[in-house]
């Protein structure tokens, strides 16, 4: 069975079935379901391996720990509060989509997300963000399409989605600007996903 369309079934992850359902507590959310995955699947899902969400969540609980334990902030475990937050940076999803998956209210998303990225700031400014040429980043990564003239053979491999015919070049740079890996050659139309899972 699809693992998203399991995220979104299962009553481990709908304490109720009120729509207007914005928090969760520790006993409401079975994250087994995560940490069950074997480490291919879980790394497909939050682009790090089981080991390393472990140590992140070890790293942040303090932090994280003293904003939990502020008035009015919603009683969530750490765990699922780091799991809400790589799941949103590994695929950009909309807080209405990440509340789907995670049985959250959208607010409650926007104070997850906040919280777990200014306890990463707070925690790792100094020891793992490197501040060189571009400001609190380690890389950058991203795609562009270059133009060309329709192929005679499989056009429409090259026709991308913003309409034109082209192939695509993967770039990354460091913290200091510097390119230091480009990958090209894919057909306009193909999925960024597959360019970086082929692009090693």
């Amino acid at each position: 069975m699809d693992f998203q369309r399991r995220m979104i079934i299962p009553n481990v992850f709908r304490p109720n079935e009120d729509s207007s359902f914005e928090e969760s507590t520790d006993n409401d959310v079975d994250l087994s379901i995560f940490m069950n995955l074997e480490n291919i699947e879980f790394k497909r899902h939050f682009r790090i391996i089981k080991a390393a969400f472990e140590w992140i969540c070890s790293e942040l609980a303090p932090i994280l720990l003293q904003s939990t334990n502020q008035r009015d902030a919603p009683r969530i475990p750490i765990e699922h509060k780091i799991s809400v937050t790589l799941w949103f940076l590994a695929t950009g999803q909309s807080y209405r989509t990440l509340g789907q998956l995670f049985a959250l209210g959208e607010s409650t998303i926007c104070y997850i997300i906040r919280s777990v990225l200014y306890a990463i700031k707070c925690h790792f400014l100094h020891s793992k963000i490197r501040k060189a040429g571009i400001s609190y980043a380690i890389e950058a990564i991203d795609r562009s399409h270059i133009p060309i003239k329709a192929p005679k053979k499989v056009a429409m491999d090259y026709y991308n989605r913003k309409g034109f015919y082209s192939i695509v070049i993967q770039a990354v740079i460091d913290s200091s600007s510097k390119f230091i890996d480009i990958f090209v050659g894919y057909p306009g139309s193909t999925h960024n996903s597959r360019i970086f899972r082929n692009s090693s």
